[in-house]
């Protein structure tokens, strides 16, 4: 499986962030172990981010493959943009003709 620059980096940036440890004797113990949690979530993180990047590109080049597939995920996205775009006025029509009423005298 061949890996792209960005998401080796991600992987390697990951490993490193996620060995890292507080210095013992610097920090009280409770403060060290704030930082090592901080430094676990970090590095999850960055393994997110490699996973999301892998699947874009890879998403990318099966679109490249199937023009039909990308036409019709785009026309998908178009339909999921709309549908969210109309839950959202949905919640704030009541919300709005309200204030309307309270405006008019």
């Amino acid at each position: 499986m061949e890996l792209s620059p960005k998401v080796l980096a991600y992987l390697r940036a990951s490993e490193v962030i996620a060995r890292t440890r507080a210095e013992a004797g610097m920090y009280d113990r409770s403060t060290a172990a704030a930082i090592n949690k901080e430094l676990k979530l970090i590095a999850d993180r960055l393994l997110k981010s490699a996973r999301t990047s892998h699947k874009a590109g890879t998403i990318k080049e099966v679109y490249k493959r199937d023009p039909e597939l990308a036409k019709a995920c785009a026309q998908t996205r178009i339909a999921r943009r709309y549908l969210n775009a109309r839950k959202t006025i949905q919640k704030l029509e009541p919300e709005i003709i309200k204030q309307y009423k309270e405006e008019q005298p």
